[in-house]
């Protein structure tokens, strides 16, 4: 995920809490920091993606796997450090 300082952002709460639309194109000037999964979450976010529709379906044990990919912190990376990140890559 990218964090960015963006003006003329529309929220989007029907679509979900996160989402926005954007004006157009934001520059790697305006990204303030990215935030990855580590590679202990893998297993966890790997079986998220298999079950996401059935959780925003209502399916309660869906909803508990995406939860526990919920719950593995994520890296954070500020905008100077995005060229190492992507060497770790």
């Amino acid at each position: 995920m990218l964090a960015a300082e963006v003006d003329d952002a529309t929220y989007r709460p029907d679509l979900d809490d996160a989402v926005v639309r954007l004006a157009g194109p934001i520059t790697i000037d305006q990204v303030v920091a990215a935030y990855v999964d580590n590679a202990g979450a893998e297993p966890a976010v790997m079986a998220a993606i298999a079950v996401i529709d059935a959780a925003d379906l209502g399916d309660e044990d869906a909803e508990l796997v995406v939860g526990d990919a919920q719950d593995h912190d994520l890296a954070w990376y500020a905008n100077q450090e995005l060229p190492f990140l992507l060497d770790l890559l």
